[in-house]
């Protein structure tokens, strides 16, 4: 079973952003040289539109790829591949979206 090892606050904006690799990847701490096995992401203002596949997400009013969440909702990753793909983007422009990230080894 995972362990929450490291978490951070997103604030995509206007452009794409990932998980920091520090988060993913601690450099110190009892993860210390371990990768992220599992993500659990929170929205907690706004609307987010969000990829896992290495996309990179679009703004609604852009060509719109990425699966919305909306605040409130959670997500939770299960491979260390799509914790590291995560990014995600403000839906709307200049919303200033809050997104929680927690990773688990």
């Amino acid at each position: 079973m995972a362990s929450p090892g490291a978490h951070e606050t997103l604030t995509p904006g206007n452009t794409a952003t990932g998980i920091t690799s520090t988060v993913i990847l601690p450099t110190s701490g009892d993860f210390s040289g371990i990768y992220a096995v599992g993500a659990l992401i929170t929205v907690e203002t706004n609307i987010i539109n969000f990829c896992i596949d290495g996309s990179t997400p679009t703004a609604a009013a852009g060509t719109n790829i990425g699966h919305q969440m909306d605040a409130g909702q959670s997500y939770y990753i299960e491979d260390q591949q799509g914790v590291a793909q995560f990014k995600c983007i403000d839906r709307v422009s200049g919303s200033a979206s809050k997104v929680k990230v927690t990773t688990f080894f």
